[in-house]
C-alpha cells in the first residue's frame, strides 16, 4: 500500500486532458504556412500529425505499463517536462525531418496527458462517479480544444507559426507548476503488476474481443474528430482563401455541438440512462453525419461559395461532434471495468491501440490530400460505417453474455 494517496482534483484532471487534446487543434491553423517556410508539400506536412499520433500510442502503451509500478505522479511530470522541451525544439525546425522528430517526440510527452489522466481517473473515481467525470471531460474538451484552434489561427497569422509551438512549451510549463503544488498520487495499487507479464496482460486484453471492438470504435471516432483538423486548414485557407484567423474562428461552431452533446450526455447520466443506447446514439448520429458530407461532396467544385462548403462540410461536422461526445466517454468509463487492478497497463493497450488507428487515418489523410474533398468525405463514410458495424458485433457479443450468465 502507499501512502498519502487521494483524488485527483477533477480541474486539474480536465487541464491534463485539455493540453493533450489542445495541441493539434493549436497546430492545425499552421500547416499550410509550416509547409511554404519549409519549402515542402502540404501532404508531408499532413504526415507531421501521422507521426504525432505514432508517437503518443507509443507513450501511452509505455507509459501507462510504467505508471503501474512508480505510480502516476511522477511520470506526468517526466512527460510534460519531455513535451515542453520538444515543442521549444520544433519552434527552432530548420527542415521537415527535425520538424518530424520533435513532434513525435512532443506526443511521446503529453501522452501522459490521456493514458495517466484516465488511470487517474479510474483510480479516484467509480461507477456513476466516474462516467459523470467523463462527461465534464467531454464538455470541457468542447471548450479547450476549441479555443487553441482560434488562438493557433491568430498566433500564425501575426506572430508566425514557430510562435504556435511556443504557446504550448508555455502551457506545459504553467501546467508543472499547477502539478507540483496539487497533483496527489492516486494509485492504490503501486507494484501490483510485477507478478504479470505484460505480454500476458497484452494477450489477454487483445483476445478480449469486446474491449478490442471499443478500441477500433474510439480510433475511428477520435480519427475522424482529428483529421478534420488536419484536412480542414487546406479546404479552408487555401481552397477558399480563408485567414487563418477566419479558419480559427469555425472552432466556435464545433465547439458549440461538443458543448450541446456533453450537457446532453450528462442529462442522460444524470438520468441513469443505459450506456450502450447513448454510445448508439453516438455512432448513428455519426453515420448520418459523414454521409451528408460524402453525398454533399458530390455538389462542390472551385466555383462553390463559402457558405455551400461550410454547409457541406462544417455543419456535419458539428453533428459528428456531438455523436463523439455520445459515444466515446460511456465507452472510456467501462470498457476496462474488469482490469481496474491493473488499469495502467490496461489502459496503455487499450490507448495505444486507438491511437494507431488515429495516427493511421492521418497517414492516409496525407496522402488522399490530391484528391479533394471528395477523397477526404469517402474516407469518413467509410470510418462511420465501420464504427456502425463495430458497435453491432459489440452488442452481439454482450446478448451472448447475458444468455450465458442467466442459463
Amino acid at each position: 500500500m502507499v501512502k498519502n494517496v487521494g483524488p485527483i482534483p477533477i480541474w486539474l484532471l480536465l487541464c491534463l486532458f485539455g493540453l493533450s487534446h489542445a495541441t493539434e487543434r493549436v497546430c492545425s491553423p499552421a500547416l499550410p504556412e509550416i509547409a511554404s517556410a519549409l519549402g515542402v508539400g502540404s501532404n508531408l506536412v499532413q504526415l507531421s500529425s501521422s507521426v504525432y499520433f505514432v508517437g503518443f500510442a507509443l507513450g501511452i502503451f509505455i507509459i501507462g505499463r510504467l505508471s503501474d509500478f512508480t505510480g502516476r505522479r511522477p511520470l506526468v511530470f517526466m512527460g510534460i517536462a519531455l513535451y515542453c522541451i520538444a515543442s521549444i525544439m520544433c519552434s527552432l525546425s530548420t527542415n521537415i525531418y527535425m520538424l518530424l522528430i520533435c513532434r513525435f517526440i512532443q506526443a511521446f510527452g503529453i501522452s501522459v496527458g490521456s493514458v495517466l489522466s484516465q488511470a487517474m481517473a479510474r483510480d479516484s473515481f467509480d461507477g456513476f462517479g466516474l462516467a459523470n467525470v467523463y462527461a465534464s471531460v467531454a464538455i470541457s474538451l468542447a471548450f479547450i480544444p476549441s479555443v487553441g484552434l482560434i488562438m493557433g489561427g491568430y498566433i500564425v497569422e501575426y506572430i508566425g507559426w514557430a510562435a504556435n509551438f511556443g504557446l504550448l512549451a508555455i502551457v506545459s510549463v504553467v501546467l508543472i507548476v499547477l502539478c507540483s503544488y496539487y497533483l496527489p498520487e492516486t494509485s492504490k495499487h503501486i507494484g501490483s503488476a510485477r507478478d504479470l507479464s505484460y505480454m500476458r496482460v497484452f494477450v489477454k486484453v487483445v483476445a478480449d474481443k469486446k474491449v478490442m471492438l471499443y478500441a477500433l470504435i474510439v480510433g475511428c471516432v477520435s480519427g475522424m474528430t482529428i483529421g478534420f483538423y488536419v484536412e480542414a486548414p487546406f479546404i479552408f485557407i487555401e481552397y477558399l482563401q480563408l485567414t487563418p484567423s477566419e479558419y480559427g474562428l469555425l472552432g466556435f461552431g464545433v465547439a458549440g455541438a461538443n458543448l450541446l452533446g456533453g450537457l446532453v450526455n450528462k442529462y442522460f447520466i444524470s438520468k441513469q440512462h443505459n450506456s450502450y443506447d447513448v454510445i448508439k446514439y453516438g455512432v448513428i448520429l455519426s453515420l448520418i453525419a459523414c454521409s451528408m458530407m460524402f453525398f454533399g461532396s458530390f455538389f462542390l467544385d472551385t466555383t462553390s461559395s463559402r457558405p455551400v462548403v461550410i454547409l457541406v462540410v462544417v455543419v456535419p461536422t458539428m453533428m459528428h461532434a456531438i455523436g463523439h461526445t455520445f459515444a466515446v466517454p460511456h465507452i472510456l468509463h467501462f470498457a476496462l471495468v474488469d482490469y481496474k487492478h491493473i488499469s495502467g497497463s490496461v489502459g496503455a493497450i487499450f490507448g495505444s491501440c486507438y491511437y494507431f488507428i488515429v495516427a493511421i487515418v492521418n497517414y492516409i489523410i496525407s496522402h488522399i490530400h490530391g484528391y479533394g474533398i471528395l477523397g477526404f468525405t469517402t474516407l469518413f463514410l467509410g470510418l462511420s460505417i465501420t464504427t456502425a458495424l463495430a458497435f453491432l458485433m459489440v452488442k452481439l457479443i454482450v446478448a451472448e453474455e447475458s444468455v450465458k450468465i442467466s442459463s
